[in-house]
């Protein structure tokens, strides 16, 4: 069982507790790879320097290894138990999933393409959202 001390660096962000300890743990291990979908999550490991992925670029990463045969049904079946991606970051992991079948010589994953795109299309919109919620804690105490 892992120690629930809290991590400073961690801890000025608001976040939930898991992502709060996957970031944690991501600190402590050399050359990680964090699995967030959470929009803030994903702003803050950028900022810790961590390396992340979401769900599609799992699923993009399954593809590639031959694990899934098709990215769309997998994703549909997410979509229908609550999972959510922008129109844009599904159009786009759908499409590299099209070009992963058509060449496995190209520049870059598929999985590392649509977290690029995926991460564009987040930064713009939490820019462009006037009441998004703070994704840093001003003033908060290590209690808190």
């Amino acid at each position: 069982m892992r120690s629930t001390t809290t991590v400073p660096a961690v801890d000025r962000f608001e976040l939930g507790a898991g992502e709060r300890a996957a970031l944690a743990l991501a600190l402590e291990t050399s050359e990680s790879l964090v699995l967030l979908d959470d929009a803030a999550a994903r702003v803050a490991a950028n900022q810790l320097g961590l390396t992340t992925t979401g769900t599609l670029g799992i699923l993009l990463l399954a593809k590639e290894r031959g694990l899934l045969a098709a990215v769309a049904p997998v994703l549909a079946s997410l979509e229908q138990r609550g999972f959510h991606a922008t129109e844009a970051v599904r159009r786009r992991a759908l499409q590299l999933q099209v070009s992963s079948n058509n060449s496995h010589h190209g520049s870059g994953h598929a999985y590392e393409q649509v977290d690029a795109h995926r991460a564009h299309v987040q930064d713009h919109h939490i820019a462009n959202t006037s009441d998004a919620a703070p994704l840093i804690k001003s003033g908060a105490s290590a209690g808190s």
